[in-house]
C-alpha cells in the first residue's frame, strides 16, 4: 500500500516541495466474495461525497458536491465537479465562507482476475464557481493535491488519502483571508487534517454488520 506507484500512477503526483501526508486504513475480508462486495461499497462511499460527513463522524467537516455549472448536485462525483468544504472555524471570504477544491482526475483499473484493483480521485484547490478570478479559495495553494484512493489486493481492501506538495495559501488578495489561510494551512500540515482523513478512511472501509472481519489494521 505504501508503494503507491504500483497501483495509482495517475493519481498521486511526485512530492517536490512543501509537506506531504499519507493516511491509510485497510481491512481483510473472510473470502473473495466479501472482498469484492466491500470494494464495491468502498467505491460508492468514495464517490458519495455529500455523505462523507456521515461516515466520518460528528466532528467532520461538511462536503458538498457542486457541478461545473455551479449547481449543488446529489449524485456520485464526476471529473470537473467541485467540492465545497465547510470546515470548523472562520471561513474563506473569497469562497463565500467555504474552501473549494476541483476534481481533476478520476481513475480506476484492475487485473484480469480482479485480484488487484484500484479506484480513486485527485483534487486540487480551486476558486468558488461565482469567482471569475484565478485565485484558489482554499487554505492551501492551488498546486497542492489530495488523492483519495481505494485498493483491493486479494481479500484486503484499503482506503488511503495522499497529500502532496502542501503549502499554505498566502496569495489571497484579502488580508484577512491571507492570515486565515496561512493559519489554517499550517494547522492542517501540523496534523489537524489528519484527524479528518483518519475518520474518512475508516468510514470508507468500515464493513456492514453482517461481514465477518478476518483482520483489521492500519
Amino acid at each position: 500500500m505504501h508503494r503507491t506507484n504500483i497501483f495509482i500512477p495517475g493519481l498521486v503526483p511526485d512530492q517536490s516541495a512543501g509537506g506531504q501526508s499519507n493516511t491509510m486504513r485497510s481491512i481483510t475480508a473472510a473470502n473473495a466474495k466479501e472482498a469484492q462486495d466491500l470494494y464495491d461499497m468502498a467505491r460508492h462511499r468514495l464517490l458519495d461525497i455529500n455523505n462523507w460527513h456521515k461516515i466520518s463522524g460528528d466532528l467532520s467537516a461538511r462536503f458538498q458536491l457542486v457541478a461545473a455549472n455551479g449547481r449543488i448536485v446529489e449524485r456520485e462525483a464526476q471529473e470537473g465537479d467541485s467540492i465545497r468544504i465547510n470546515i470548523p472555524g472562520p471561513g474563506n471570504k473569497a469562497g463565500k465562507g467555504f474552501d473549494w477544491v476541483k476534481i481533476e482526475h478520476i481513475e480506476g483499473g484492475a487485473d484480469a482476475n480482479k485480484e488487484l484493483a484500484y479506484f480513486g480521485l485527485k483534487v486540487s484547490p480551486y476558486r468558488a464557481p461565482e469567482n471569475a478570478g484565478p485565485q484558489a479559495a482554499h487554505f492551501f495553494e492551488k498546486d497542492v493535491t489530495s488523492s483519495f484512493v481505494i485498493t483491493k489486493v486479494g481479500n484486503t481492501i484499503g482506503a488511503a488519502i495522499y497529500g502532496r506538495n502542501e503549502k499554505p495559501n498566502i496569495k489571497s488578495r484579502r488580508v484577512l483571508d491571507k492570515v486565515r489561510d496561512f493559519i489554517t494551512g499550517i494547522g492542517a500540515m501540523a496534523g489537524l487534517s489528519k484527524i479528518q482523513w483518519k475518520a474518512l478512511v475508516r468510514g470508507i472501509v468500515h464493513p456492514p454488520a453482517h461481514f465477518h472481519k478476518a483482520g483489521l489494521f492500519h
